[in-house]
């Protein structure tokens, strides 16, 4: 699937364009502080979404969950249940992928694999389900077929950093004929020195407009930086001469991307994990947040972590 630009690091580099679709499902299934069931209630009227339940430990006899997904199967291997499947379409040939975040069924019929590929993929239509999860498999008792949740609303990230005197310049506050090649180079060096600095994204100090044009009428490249701001700051203004903000962040392009391979490493679960620039943490996706893999994340460091909905969800 696409990536925001607006929210998204600058490109590294231009690839090829291939067609590609992806079959993937939002989860709904977030537990809100109180009686889930009842809904608000007068002594508390607005619930708070507190995020992910953590599974009960299994006593030996499997943990009851509900999740949704897309159900896959390449070749004549079992079942699984996919956070995403990606569907790869290179004409005349066709093939699709199950994401690391998923888990091996049983109980499932094949008449739910409804897509077919000339690589002997199938897959299903989005599918809620529900089972037992046990010792990283799930026995499913129910299918049905699920309607995928609007996205959330777009909210713009703020520019974590005063104004300049003046205010930031229109467009991207470039002067001169050359200037935007000062954004190559400060992106070069941002990159090789990961240790010092976080990765670059593009702030929007007005939004970004809805109309024909699509255009923010100011852009300003936010840098963030372990060591001293100020210094960060001379350093590279000399090479980028635009609208450019450089402010302190807690862990480095290098330390997110340490803590999320050390994730994506773990033998004992499957998990997705990469880092987020704008929010200065490593997302990450698990397939249930049952007690080893809660272990798994706390060790990695779970300030450091923003927590997605996982794959299954405590049927409680």
């Amino acid at each position: 699937m696409g990536i925001d630009r607006r929210w998204a690091p600058l490109a590294a580099v231009a690839g090829v364009a291939i067609a590609v679709a992806a079959i993937a499902v939002p989860l709904a299934l977030t537990r809100n502080a109180g009686d889930e069931a009842a809904g608000p209630t007068p002594e508390s009227p607005e619930q708070t979404d507190v995020g992910p339940v953590a599974l009960p430990a299994d006593n030996g006899a499997g943990v009851p969950v509900e999740g949704q997904g897309t159900l896959f199967r390449d070749g004549t291997g079992p079942i699984m249940l996919c956070k995403n499947v990606v569907v790869t379409l290179d004409m005349p040939t066709s093939g699709a992928s199950c994401d690391r975040v998923a888990v091996p069924t049983t109980g499932v019929e094949d008449r739910w694999l409804v897509h077919t590929t000339t690589h002997r993929h199938a897959f299903s239509a989005p599918v809620r389900v529900e089972g037992t999860y046990r010792q990283g498999k799930l026995a499913i008792t129910r299918v049905e077929l699920a309607q995928p949740d609007p996205p959330p609303p777009y909210t713009e990230p703020p520019v974590p950093c005063d104004p300049p005197t003046g205010g930031w310049a229109m467009g991207r506050g470039e002067t001169g004929p050359d200037d935007w090649m000062g954004l190559n180079r400060l992106t070069e060096h941002v990159r090789a020195h990961p240790e010092r600095f976080s990765d670059i994204w593009e702030g929007h100090p007005d939004g970004v407009p809805s109309g024909p044009s699509g255009f923010p009428s100011r852009m300003v490249y936010v840098v963030g930086t372990t060591g001293d701001v100020a210094q960060a700051q001379a350093e590279l203004r000399s090479m980028y001469p635009g609208n450019l903000c450089v402010h302190q962040v807690s862990r480095s392009a290098a330390d997110l991307e340490r803590i999320a391979q050390r994730l994506r490493d773990n033998p004992s679960t499957p998990i997705s994990a990469y880092p987020d620039v704008i929010q200065n943490k490593v997302r990450v996706t698990v397939v249930a947040l049952d007690p080893a893999t809660g272990a798994v994340l706390d060790e990695a460091d779970r300030d450091a972590i923003i927590l997605d909905e996982p794959l299954l969800q405590w049927l409680d």
